[in-house]
């Protein structure tokens, strides 16, 4: 794939958010850039405040304490029991 090939690619799969629900825009925008993974969050419930707590744990699982990001302010959003598909 020509670098005009794959720019096209990648534009195409980050307008597809505005089509498609976040977890399948994702996953495409992902494969687009070659990147494969069958891991997945389970998520229940598909909120902002659901994916900061998993994502917190999940990090903290496999980061030294030391490096871990820090959940907090720059985490919360206004409507975080805003569903995110």
């Amino acid at each position: 794939m020509s670098a005009t090939e794959t720019k096209r690619a990648i534009h195409e799969a980050i307008t597809a958010f505005a089509q498609q629900d976040l977890t399948t825009a994702g996953l495409h925008l992902f494969r687009t850039l070659g990147y494969r993974t069958e891991v997945r969050l389970p998520m229940q419930q598909r909120t902002v405040d659901e994916f900061t707590e998993l994502f917190a744990r999940a990090a903290n699982s496999w980061m030294p304490s030391a490096h871990a990001p820090t959940v907090g302010p720059a985490w919360t959003c206004s409507s975080s029991s805003r569903p995110i598909n």
